[in-house]
């Protein structure tokens, strides 16, 4: 009878002691998942665009330094381009020598440097992507880049959207707008230049205005 007992007791205390291990990694298995459902995304920088100022090693001969903004205004707030594996803002850029769009995806605030050659220019349209869905809108804003320029503004186009979702949810993982979105320019010109703190090239550093024109509506 003592030897049953005893067996009886050691499989009780066994299972007893496995039991303590099982919760124990369950309770780690927790909280490794949740701390992995918390932790952010690796947020990988904006693609390059062949006319991006800031990652060209030099600017081609012949070539002017164009600055300005486009400013995307949800629900009367600016939009800050910082998650680029959710939202991501593409440019269509053409010139008018060619018949194939230079693509330029908005960072931070939506200001840019580029560097372009002389001609007329046209932001045709954009495309944003949320997540694996995307929005389509024509813009037709145009501006020139005179002959032995060295740095043109061209000014800051306004994209205003209204958007709606539900309150409890972040407004970045609210569907995106489906109306069309309200667009104007605007002359920023000192702000903008103190924010991009552009360097100008040559000894007098001038620059030019030449502020883009958004198509009139028919």
């Amino acid at each position: 009878m003592d030897s049953i007992f005893d067996s009886t007791h050691h499989s009780k205390k066994f299972i007893l002691q496995w039991i303590k291990i099982g919760r124990g990694l369950f309770i780690v298995i927790t909280i490794l998942l949740f701390l992995t459902s918390c932790a952010q995304p690796q947020w990988p920088p904006p693609p390059i665009s062949p006319i991006e100022l800031n990652t060209a090693k030099s600017i081609p001969a012949g070539e002017a330094i164009v600055f300005g903004r486009v400013n995307v205004i949800i629900n009367e707030k600016p939009f800050v381009w910082d998650r680029f594996w959710w939202d991501k803002f593409h440019l269509y850029l053409l010139p008018d020598s060619s018949s194939e769009a230079i693509v330029y995806t908005l960072s931070d605030d939506g200001s840019f440097s580029w560097h372009l050659p002389p001609g007329n220019y046209t932001i045709t349209s954009f495309k944003w992507f949320r997540g694996n869905n995307y929005l389509i809108r024509p813009v037709f804003a145009s501006f020139s880049v005179p002959e032995q320029i060295e740095s043109v503004y061209v000014g800051e186009l306004v994209i205003s959207f209204v958007q709606t979702g539900a309150a409890a949810y972040p407004q970045k993982t609210w569907k995106l707008p489906r109306a069309f979105p309200v667009m104007h320019t605007e002359d920023n010109y000192q702000q903008t230049l103190r924010q991009q703190r552009i360097n100008m090239s040559g000894e007098k550093g001038e620059i030019t205005k030449r502020l883009m024109r958004l198509e009139e509506k028919r």
